[in-house]
């Protein structure tokens, strides 16, 4: 197969040579995810996108906006950047992989196993696309565009949010990973990845909404997330395990998450 790399140097260059090869290009961003399954390409044309300006973090006010070629470990490093998010780039293991990994790309990759993913749900993430026109993350992962994505936009930071991933060794694929927001009006959003909640399901990054309005907690909080979700035995571990550690990381996160909050209100 011949492989062409093409490396345009604006957002409009880069939109006309992807228009131009079509099905057969696509966006090349760091690099981690196109050449490691499931998301393995074999693609004849690659169109980088490191040179088009788009590796900036910026914070205006409570909006934090990250350009889709930010590396995971920039978002580590940057003060501008809150501690519930930094968290989550750390459940990316590797520092070399942080180096090479972009937000961008964590996030059009559509891994079942996205690291990231809960935590810019339980925020409440925005997807902004090359022409500006932007939808909810959650929108998103759910029905996949091949646009352009230029940046991931959090529009308040000041949310209380917590995250837990739950593997069997810091390089090992993970067993749950949930986050959870709070907001000063008692407002919940849970996210997790890992198990899903119904049985025709693949297990991709999703919100848990049936559990967000619930304000009990205790045993009657854990059952309710049990009747929530739906878990599948495989290498991670079996269904009745995955699903015993996800209503306790989620009941957990919840009730902190609350007291947190409420210092905060």
């Amino acid at each position: 197969m011949n492989i062409k790399y093409l490396t345009p140097d604006t957002v409009s260059a880069a939109l006309e040579l992807k228009a131009n090869h079509g099905s057969e290009a696509v966006w090349f961003a760091g690099g981690s995810k196109l050449n490691a399954a499931p998301t393995r390409s074999d693609a004849g044309v690659f169109v980088a996108i490191d040179k088009l300006g788009l590796d900036y973090i910026k914070l205006d006010g409570n909006t934090l906006t990250l350009g889709a070629m930010s590396r995971i470990q920039d978002l580590v490093d940057s003060e501008l950047v809150p501690a519930n998010i930094k968290q989550a780039a750390g459940f990316i293991y590797s520092r070399h992989l942080r180096n090479q990994s972009t937000i961008g790309g964590e996030i059009a990759a559509h891994q079942c196993e996205a690291p990231m993913a809960p935590v810019l749900l339980a925020l409440n993430a925005m997807v902004r696309f090359a022409d500006d026109k932007q939808i909810e993350l959650e929108a998103y992962l759910q029905s996949p565009v091949d646009d352009l994505i230029k940046e991931i936009v959090i529009p308040d930071i000041t949310l209380t949010a917590l995250s837990k991933r739950v593997a069997r060794s810091a390089d090992g694929l993970r067993v749950v990973n949930a986050s959870v927001s709070v907001d000063k009006h008692g407002k919940q959003i849970v996210a997790m990845e890992g198990v899903t909640t119904r049985f025709d399901q693949i297990a991709t990054p999703i919100r848990l909404r049936d559990v967000e309005g619930l304000t009990f907690s205790g045993d009657e909080l854990e059952q309710a997330i049990k009747n929530s979700i739906h878990a599948v035995d495989d290498i991670c571990g079996s269904a009745e395990y995955k699903t015993y550690l996800t209503a306790i990381v989620i009941s957990d996160l919840l009730i902190e998450c609350r007291e947190l909050a409420k210092g905060v209100a």
